[in-house]
């Protein structure tokens, strides 16, 4: 009886790695990765993965599958393989979040390839189907950053609330912040302030305004709020600068 189990995985796994003209054993389904090969493989093609699809760099989405399935082979074990391919697919799940898309469980869908060409293929298309998808929201979250910019350069000078510029795109603001804060590297509160700070600088030595004059201006609502956020992104008081600058006039 277990020399026909051992028989039946070995068939198996012939088929499943398509070993044609080539000698299949008992040692040979046996030969597994050790867990260090297999951390230091996941750890690479996942951040490897990420990188290409975020890129939109086709070309090396496929040469990481090749790659991909080059290293499972060598596994020569087909429910190694399935298990790191799972564990592959649940990380790059994690940042994609491909599986509400798609109609089985992760695992369910991994059981249903009869063979490592077809794991390979089907992944593909769907992480393919996922970089169109990503490229689409990267348009549209960059078009929204971009819109934001706008929005407030357009009404920096009002006394308003920064959640009016998510209001005005018809998204949440929580949205809003993130995406524009990863895209730009600030937050909408310090691309608000700095329009306005550096707005104040032209008034500061280009008239002889007063400050509270400035401050209403530049959308402060009174002269000490704005020389509390001028001194801290200028290091100075709005005073401090204009004797340094001096009025241009």
């Amino acid at each position: 009886m277990k020399e026909y189990q051992t028989g039946l995985e070995v068939i198996k796994n012939s088929y499943f790695f398509n070993w044609k003209n080539e000698l299949a054993t008992s040692k040979r389904i046996k030969k597994t990765m050790d867990s260090d090969e297999i951390y230091a493989m996941l750890l690479n093609i996942n951040t490897s993965f990420i990188r290409s699809i975020v890129s939109q760099n086709e070309p090396e989405t496929d040469r990481l599958f090749l790659e991909l399935e080059e290293k499972l082979k060598k596994i020569s074990n087909v429910s190694q393989v399935k298990d790191v391919y799972n564990r592959i697919l649940v990380e790059l799940d994690h940042e994609f979040h491909f599986t509400k898309l798609m109609e089985n469980s992760l695992l369910d869908s991994l059981y249903e390839y009869k063979t490592l060409a077809d794991m390979i293929y089907y992944s593909k298309e769907l992480l393919m189907n996922i970089s169109v998808q990503y490229k689409s929201n990267d348009a549209k979250e960059n078009n929204y950053c971009e819109m934001a910019k706008q929005y407030l350069n357009e009404h920096y000078m009002n006394d308003m609330n920064i959640t009016d510029t998510a209001d005005y795109l018809n998204i949440s603001y929580s949205y809003l912040s993130k995406i524009f804060r990863s895209r730009t590297g600030m937050t909408l509160t310090d691309y608000l302030n700095n329009i306005r700070i550096k707005k104040s600088k032209e008034y500061l030595t280009g008239t002889f305004l007063t400050l509270s004059e400035i401050s209403e201006k530049v959308g402060y609502n009174n002269a000490q709020s704005y020389q509390r956020f001028f001194k801290k992104y200028v290091a100075m008081t709005p005073g401090e600068y204009r004797k340094i600058q001096g009025p241009k006039i």
